[in-house]
């Protein structure tokens, strides 16, 4: 242009929620997912975090929105804490099977990432929440203070 500015777009989505707050699209209203990458097929498909509160209700697991990457192992084991519900996953990768999990003090939206430690233990480490953690699609009651932490778990030793 003349004026030397070039143009430029924005653009914000913004949820539309139910009046208890919850996304008004039918769920799952978040995914795990593997892909074959030679093939394209999908191996396996999960809900993805969950509302403990409507699980207590009777639902069925409906998945959160989510947002970060996960990270893979060697050994098969798939991390991740993209969820909006404040927990830290491990699944088998191969078959979407759920591990373990623990509750972390705010969202994990980072990718993890491993490490080998100078004692020969492999951890995995993400950082959790951060100045303006969060996300526009958390649900009210998942709503909490921004913290600032990173966060390692030691894995146990395969021999």
């Amino acid at each position: 242009t003349s004026s030397g500015v070039l143009p430029s777009f924005s653009k914000q989505k913004l949820p539309f929620d139910d009046p208890e707050g919850y996304p008004c699209s039918a769920p799952p209203w978040g995914e795990l997912m593997a892909i074959n990458a030679d093939t394209g097929d999908m191996v396996w498909r999960i809900p993805f975090g969950e509302y403990e509160e409507l699980t207590k209700r009777g639902i069925p697991k409906t998945g959160t929105p989510n947002q970060g990457g996960s990270i893979a192992t060697a050994s098969g084991l798939l991390f991740i804490g993209a969820t909006m519900d404040q927990k830290f996953r491990a699944f088998d990768a191969k078959t979407g099977k759920e591990l373990w999990s623990t509750s972390i003090p705010n969202d994990m939206i980072a990718t993890p990432l491993t490490y080998m430690g100078r004692n020969g233990v492999q951890y995995v480490a993400g950082a959790i929440g951060g100045a303006g953690s969060g996300s526009p699609f958390q649900h009210p009651p998942l709503e909490k203070p921004s913290t600032n932490v990173l966060m390692a778990f030691a894995l146990p030793s395969v021999r």
